[in-house]
């Protein structure tokens, strides 16, 4: 046999051993292995964002199961063991990482997954030959739902919004003296209240900030890299932070507990004409998709409106485009919301049936209410002025930019991290007549209630099909903005 050839087989074995079991070739890093090894049977994994953290959480669940966890008592099999997610579409995801790391020859055989479902839509769950059983469980389905049972360890994919919950699965666990973990970047949900269960050395915080050490594996001693190769260097830790948020880099690089206070969220708006500056006097010269985002308001200034334009680009990083905009002072009508939208597409040329589509928020206030305004309103307003039988007759539609995909929680950081990475890329121009928006990216400080953000909702929710399509970044989709 040729050293070619000899070369090829052991590749082979080693890809065959890689996809049967996973685990037994891990080599961890820093911070993996400290959370691996740590005996504490409530602890922490606080970190940024690319470390890992769910891996190793994932690499615990499956040892406990199959009892071959170095640094825990081993219980006699079998054992409940809980994996819990914020949402379905969270679990979906971890359960592809679980599947990845499953040493395929210890499932009993009627575990199966589907990357589109993953181990069932109903009641998923991995079933081992040793009767140990890994549940996938989302923390929407609330405490009541969590009752009754009697578990022997659980993990928490980032922190429940409700202590409750976390409370009810600290309950789950006594009767068999199991154990606890949660492996987060304390950003996607109140944290307070396991903050201080952490400092009153109640749970174990392992913290571990994005460095060249953190991502050095134990066993080789190499540096991680990322799939396509890169280095987890210094370099590439100093890019991470500049395509982060400024206030967010403490939390979502070095897994702080708190973000930095600033003046303004979109620091990489450079407010100025010409070269270098992102506000322009001249209108896109390239064929461009005429967008609209409305964010609805019944109080004064919380009304808003914008036009974009978006310009495809090959490296898949559109050109943005915000082109006009409209924002009263003072509380509006429906009525004028309507007039001003198609007086807005008038003075730029465009016809309603020229948009590529509308987006607009979910209505200003609760049903019943003599104030309330949504899309369907301001649909039948516009249809009404154009003359046509009802809004069904629109094309495009004004469709509602919190559902689907992306829409939930975090769905503000998202697109707020999106455009200001725009802005880095140099992607992103807006045209001198919108003074609403340019003294907004230069003033809006985060603030859920902040006068300043109206206006750049309507702007995001504009672009709200392009952020879903390529949220980019330094993967960082899907967790929420922490307001003050």
């Amino acid at each position: 046999m040729t050293a070619t050839a000899r070369m090829a087989r052991l590749m082979r074995a080693y890809t065959d051993a890689a996809e049967s079991d996973a685990l037994s070739l891990m080599d961890w890093t820093t911070a993996q292995h400290a959370f691996l090894h740590h005996p504490a049977p409530r602890k922490l994994l606080r970190t940024g964002n690319q470390i890992g953290k769910t891996t190793v959480g994932l690499a615990e669940c499956i040892l406990l199961a199959l009892g071959r966890h170095p640094h825990q008592r081993h219980r006699r099999a079998p054992l409940e063991v809980w994996v819990l997610c914020a949402s379905w579409s969270q679990s979906l995801a971890i359960q592809g990482k679980l599947w990845a790391l499953l040493p395929k020859a210890e499932l009993d055989g009627g575990s199966t997954y589907n990357p589109r479902t993953g181990f069932g839509q109903h009641a998923p769950l991995v079933r081992f030959r040793n009767g140990s059983i890994i549940r996938i469980k989302t923390t929407q389905q609330g405490a009541l739902n969590l009752a009754g049972a009697t578990i022997d360890h659980a993990m928490f994919d980032e922190p429940p919004h409700s202590p409750r919950v976390f409370a009810e699965v600290l309950k789950r666990v006594q009767a068999r003296a199991g154990t606890v973990s949660i492996t987060m970047t304390p950003i996607n949900a109140p944290v307070d209240y396991i903050r201080k269960q952490c400092e009153d050395r109640q749970i174990e915080d392992l913290h571990f900030p994005l460095t060249e050490q953190t991502m050095t594996h134990t066993r080789s001693r190499r540096l991680r890299r990322l799939p396509d190769g890169t280095p987890c260097d210094a370099a590439w830790i100093r890019k991470i932070e500049a395509e982060s948020l400024p206030h967010e880099v403490p939390v979502v690089v070095h897994g702080e507990w708190d973000a930095k206070v600033l003046d303004r969220v979109f620091s990489a708006f450079r407010a100025m004409k010409g070269k270098g500056g992102h506000i322009t006097a001249e209108d896109p010269t390239a064929d461009v998709r005429a967008v609209v985002g409305l964010d609805h308001g019944t109080t004064a200034g919380a009304q808003g409106m914008v036009l974009v334009g978006v310009e495809d680009m090959d490296d898949g990083y559109p050109m943005i485009w915000v082109l006009d905009e409209v924002w009263h002072g003072h509380p509006t009508t429906t009525e004028q919301d309507a007039a001003d939208l198609l007086a807005m597409l008038e003075r730029n040329g465009l016809q309603w049936g020229d948009l590529h589509r509308v987006y607009g928020d979910i209505p200003s206030s609760s049903r019943g209410d003599p104030g309330r305004k949504g899309n369907r309103d301001v649909e039948d307003m516009v249809a009404r002025r154009m003359g046509k039988r009802n809004r069904a007759s629109l094309h495009p539609r004004v469709r509602t930019v919190k559902q689907g995909r992306w829409a939930g929680r975090g769905s503000v950081i998202l697109g707020v991290r999106w455009l200001h990475q725009q802005m880095i890329r140099d992607r992103f121009r807006v045209h001198a007549r919108c003074e609403r928006v340019i003294e907004s990216l230069g003033r809006w400080d985060g603030k859920s209630d902040s006068e300043w953000k109206h206006i750049l909702d309507a702007m995001r929710y504009a672009v709200w099909d392009e952020i879903r399509a390529n949220p980019g970044g330094p993967g960082y989709a899907g967790s929420a903005l922490r307001t003050r």
